[in-house]
């Protein structure tokens, strides 16, 4: 103890501390002063700041280590340092200190949460790296085999002129046609702004050049989205009595697409494009990404379906 004058009061609101900070979370209530005690965390310890007999009393605790501290007590009259107190180390248990006073310290805060930040970052960032590789993985699934139909989805057909993304997947289904694999090919896709005819008829049309009956292609004229080339498409093969499909699309389409089917209840099988027009890295992954995106979102939505 130093030779500064510090009061009797003032020793044993320091002891009383000291127990406190060792396990006995009821020292403090036994002080016979009903002022106010103020407790501010700061890295490595506490200050704690009271007022005793009309002195200011400033009390700085330092965690050593793990399992020490050190304790010193500043009194002040008007301003004035009249007084100071130390005491050797004593034992005390830091987290013993923060669940009584239900503190933590800023570092503590700011490193939970950082850590909490970087595992949400990381659960997101594997959530869509595996997310991808399953639509990826799905895209080289060709699981063509004999059908009553082919449900071409739907893409662009600006003045009644198929896009070459929707000529190959139309290409596809002709194919599978002419492979005897299915009887009927039902073309999608509604008729969209500043176009005279639908995309599904466009599509028939130009099917019809490459040789198919007319009488073999169907047309879905109504829909505007993938999913509701396939609810579509439903009622049309329940309409003619076709039981299975197999679902034309590009490859990385696949996965999305046939996740609708099967919620809208279709006997279905992929059969991708494999002349697809997403061929290079530059134009697949743009595609990839908004896959990803509409296929997660899909995900999430029909949670809410059931």
């Amino acid at each position: 103890m130093s030779d500064l004058p510090i009061t009797k009061n003032d020793y044993d609101r320091a002891a009383l501390l000291c127990r406190f900070l060792s396990g006995f979370k009821h020292a403090l209530e036994k002080r016979d002063d009903s002022s106010d005690v103020h407790y501010l965390p700061k890295p490595g310890g506490y200050n704690i700041s009271f007022v005793q007999n009309g002195i200011a009393v400033s009390l700085s605790i330092k965690f050593r280590k793990k399992r020490s501290a050190g304790l010193k007590i500043k009194r002040f009259d008007n301003g004035v340092l009249c007084g100071t107190f130390l005491t050797d180390k004593f034992d005390i248990n830091p987290e013993i200190f923060d669940s009584i006073f239900n503190s933590t310290s800023p570092k503590k805060t700011f490193r939970f949460l950082l850590s909490a930040f970087v595992s949400a970052v990381l659960l997101v960032a594997v959530c869509l790296i595996a997310t991808a590789f399953s639509i990826v993985s799905f895209s080289h699934t060709d699981e063509a085999r004999p059908a009553d139909s082919a449900v071409v989805l739907g893409a662009a057909a600006p003045d009644g002129k198929v896009s070459p993304v929707y000529r190959e997947r139309i290409n596809h289904a002709v194919g599978l046609y002419e492979s005897g694999f299915v009887k009927y090919i039902i073309m999608t896709g509604g008729t969209a702004d500043g176009n005279t005819v639908s995309d599904a008829l466009a599509a028939k049309n130009y099917a019809a050049s490459q040789g198919v009956p007319e009488n073999r292609i169907l047309i879905e004229d109504k829909s505007t989205i993938t999913e509701e080339n396939l609810e579509y498409s439903k009622r049309i093969m329940d309409e003619y009595g076709l039981d299975s499909a197999l679902i034309v699309s590009d490859p990385l389409h696949m996965k999305r697409a046939m996740l609708m089917a099967d919620d809208y209840g279709l006997t279905a099988f992929s059969s991708p494009t494999r002349t697809s027009m997403y061929k290079s890295v530059k134009t697949k992954l743009p595609f990839l990404l908004r896959e990803e995106f509409f296929y997660i979102g899909y995900r999430i939505v029909r949670i809410f379906r059931q």
